[in-house]
């Protein structure tokens, strides 16, 4: 699109110049071209009146093309150049800090720990030890006797 748009802008400006040059109330720029190229095209009534319209809209067109360099174009171009450079900063830093951890030498690898050693517990009671231990308790100590 910018393509595009950058070869309309160059045929505008083309265009515009050689309609100021052939417009002029002073016609040294068609006699030029005439004797040139030998095509003179035949004198118009209203001669005069045509090419002060074309050599206006040539000066108006020479002039809105130098504002949207102004306006549009240095301004795209000055802001594509500073995130260039503050792209090109960070990378710079980037090669600095890369080259640093490159220097750094590596740690020396250590063998595993061992794994932690287990811990025991005692043997818990079984059921049967469990149920003996509750009988005990609410009898006093004394084991139940059964008729």
């Amino acid at each position: 699109m910018k393509r595009l748009l950058k070869t309309a802008l160059i045929a505008i400006f083309v265009l515009s110049v050689a309609a100021l040059f052939l417009a002029h109330e002073d016609p040294f720029a068609r006699e030029a071209v005439c004797g040139h190229t030998g095509f003179c095209p035949p004198g118009m009534p209203n001669a005069k009146a045509l090419n002060k319209i074309f050599y206006d809209l040539a000066v108006g067109s020479l002039i809105t093309l130098l504002f949207y360099l102004l306006v549009v174009r240095l301004p795209d171009y000055q802001c594509r150049q500073r995130l260039k450079r503050g792209l090109e900063r960070h990378y710079k830093g980037f090669r600095e800090l890369d080259g640093l951890i490159a220097n750094i030498r590596p740690e020396p690898v250590r063998e595993p720990l061992p794994p932690p050693p287990k811990q025991y517990a005692p043997p818990r009671a079984t059921a049967k030890q469990r149920r003996r231990a509750g009988r005990r308790a609410s009898h006093g100590g004394r084991p139940e006797r059964r008729p």
